[in-house]
């Protein structure tokens, strides 16, 4: 059978090694749940009242805790452990059911579209912010054009990367490493609390700016020391993921009949 059984607790793989790896493999998917945090900002200036941001970072914390237990179990019980990302390249895919796999796909399908759209935003702005700076920033044919120029290189460079780079999740990995923790944990704890603790300065808070109790610098804190492991976590994940060849799997350069390089 294809299919490998799991355990309740730990790792089934026989190689300690291959299966350190994988196991901080898939702690980096719960790093990439925090990508849509990079729309925080640009949500939260666009709503009548951003105080009430928290509420949906609270409902999608919550969906993404049940949507990884449930679809986890149910996958793992039904196909095994060594189900690998994207599940097309999971040996048992031969043995599932025509149907479920065009279900899966275009599921993946929406899946990648939302997330790499959410993903190039902060990235595409900045473009457009150096390029054209006063930008209209309306719904007009003339505008949408003129935004779609000034986020095409961030599109082409991505495009450059996924052909250049032999393996698509190796680049994926080192790309959950550099930004990740770093835009959604680091970065804005440390920015919080330059600008509510260690400064406070009143031109920019204000003079009634409310005081930041102990309670909410250790929140500030922790979140910090959250983000600095998560990315030495993704990063070690990233690493293993160029040593380790079994980790690694194929990768090639090209497809079809111009193969470029594959190893």
């Amino acid at each position: 059978s294809t299919r490998k059984p799991a355990q309740l607790f730990g790792n089934p793989d026989t190689n300690a090694a291959v299966g350190f790896a994988n196991a901080l493999l898939g702690t980096t998917t719960v790093a990439w749940c925090y990508v849509p945090a990079f729309l925080t900002v640009e949500l939260a200036t666009c709503m009548r009242q951003p105080d009430s941001l928290k509420k949906s970072l609270y409902l999608s914390g919550v969906l993404n805790l049940i949507v990884y237990i449930c679809v986890g179990v149910v996958v793992v019980a039904r196909w095994g452990f060594d189900v690998s990302d994207p599940i097309m390249f999971t040996p048992v895919w031969a043995t599932i059911d025509q149907s479920i796999k065009k279900t899966l796909n275009l599921l993946l399908l929406i899946g990648n579209l939302v997330s790499y759209m959410l993903d190039s935003v902060p990235l595409g702005r900045y473009c457009q912010c150096m390029l054209k700076p006063n930008f209209a920033d309306t719904w007009s044919a003339q505008d949408c054009f003129t935004y779609f120029l000034c986020t095409l290189p961030t599109f082409l460079f991505g495009l450059f990367m996924s052909i250049a780079v032999p393996n698509l999740f190796v680049l994926l990995a080192f790309t959950t490493a550099l930004t990740v923790p770093w835009v959604t944990q680091i970065y804005p704890a440390t920015l919080y609390w330059k600008l509510y603790v260690s400064n406070r300065d009143p031109a920019l808070l204000g003079n009634n700016a409310p005081k930041i109790t102990g309670l909410e610098q250790v929140g500030i804190a922790t979140v910090f020391f959250i983000g600095v492991v998560s990315f030495s976590v993704c990063f070690a994940a990233a690493i293993e993921k160029v040593a380790n060849a079994e980790v690694r799997g194929p990768s090639q350069i090209g497809c079809g009949s111009w193969i470029i390089w594959k190893g």
